[in-house]
């Protein structure tokens, strides 16, 4: 009976021994899925930032490239319109001349 009594107290010491390997094992897989976790979110948010300085500098780009082709569609049509209007003044004084040589 005391031979029983020293096997059960060992498999007790055993069960214990266990439960605290078994309970160290599962803090430490929590604290490896937190640290896991914690990783995974910082190279998310680090992708984030790069996604997000990429997208400012393409709306950069667009912009600056919207504002030189608005630039020179303007200088295009300034062109256009001093041409015009010296063809119009050109027949102006075509016409005046011609009115005089008629005098």
């Amino acid at each position: 009976e005391e031979d029983t009594r020293e096997r059960e107290a060992a498999l007790d010491a055993l069960r214990r021994e266990f439960s605290a390997e078994r309970a160290a094992l599962a803090r430490g897989s929590e604290k490896t899925l937190a640290d896991a976790l914690a990783l995974a979110h910082d190279k998310s948010e680090a992708r984030i930032r790069r996604l997000e300085d990429g997208h400012a500098k393409a709306l950069k780009a667009l912009r600056e490239e919207a504002a030189a082709a608005a630039l020179r569609e303007a200088e295009r049509a300034s062109s256009d319109a001093a041409r015009d209007k010296q063809r119009a003044l050109a027949e102006q004084a075509a016409k005046a001349e011609a009115a005089i040589a008629e005098i």
